[in-house]
């Protein structure tokens, strides 16, 4: 018989919420976003599920025996909205020449993380560590944590700031150069040079700060 699950799914841009409806140990649901609903499919085992979405496979562990949602109605969240194919997808892309769709096949997927200190010779300083991670579909996430670390005769001081934001990335082209353009949700946009060597080098550092490069890293829903 037939038994409906609500829960939500909890990823670096935001939470949406996901219905299924699953007989014995096969699942069968729809995740709620604001871009649209997506279909996806699964199998439960002894300890977690299996998940088949836009033509990617995921598997979640279980970590708690509690149910930190029992007393929470998802419902409102179920938004009969377009569901998104790979073919959409595909037509939503920006038209690239040979050198950008190069450069956005490279990046996409990737994440870029940087290290930043305000002292080359003394890392108890300052520190922030802030991560981009780039979807193939042209969106991206944002993740800074800013803390501080300041050591004098009279103690010392500690601090953290925390930062999420996301938005859409394109590559451009700017009197013949490539750039990365970051359109973030609250309108604000951030345009950067793309240093080909570096970007393939995958780390390097300016001045105090380090940057590092992954490929393949990051898995968008």
């Amino acid at each position: 018989m037939d038994s409906e699950i609500h829960g939500l799914l909890i990823l670096a841009d935001g939470m949406y919420a996901v219905k299924a409806k699953s007989d014995q140990n096969i699942l069968d649901g729809v995740v709620f976003t604001d871009t649209g609903n997506f279909n996806f499919s699964g199998k439960s085992f002894e300890g977690g599920i299996s998940i088949q979405a836009q033509n990617l496979n995921y598997i979640y562990y279980k970590t708690s025996n509690e149910h930190e949602l029992d007393l929470v109605d998802l419902t409102p969240y179920f938004k009969e909205g377009a569901q998104q194919t790979e073919e959409q997808t595909a037509g939503n892309k920006k038209e690239y020449s040979n050198k950008q769709q190069q450069l956005h096949d490279y990046i996409a997927g990737g994440q870029l993380a940087i290290y930043q200190r305000t002292s080359y010779l003394n890392d108890s300083r300052a520190s922030s560590l802030t991560f981009y991670n780039f979807c193939h579909d042209g969106r991206f996430s944002y993740n800074h944590d800013g803390g501080f670390s300041v050591e004098s005769d009279y103690g010392n001081a500690h601090g953290a700031s925390k930062v999420k934001n996301h938005g859409t990335w394109t590559i451009d082209m700017v009197q013949g150069k490539p750039v990365i353009t970051l359109l973030f949700t609250d309108g604000h946009k951030v345009v950067n040079p793309i240093d080909e060597a570096a970007l393939y080098k995958g780390k390097y550092r300016v001045g105090n700060t380090e940057y590092a490069f992954a490929r393949n890293k990051v898995q968008c829903r």
